[in-house]
């Protein structure tokens, strides 16, 4: 099994601020990647258009 280990540090500042609940549903999510040269990375979007 491949094993990596990640450690984060404190940061400073506000983390409310810095992480903010965009929809209003009291979560406030963050996304951790590794991503490297040769690596495929997808990352789901929503987009409409109106005239």
């Amino acid at each position: 099994m491949d094993r990596h280990e990640v450690t984060v540090e404190a940061a400073g500042g506000d983390l409310a601020q810095a992480f903010g609940d965009t929809d209003g549903d009291g979560r406030r999510p963050y996304w951790i990647s590794e991503i490297g040269p040769g690596d495929t990375c997808r990352i789901p979007s929503v987009a409409w258009y109106t005239r």
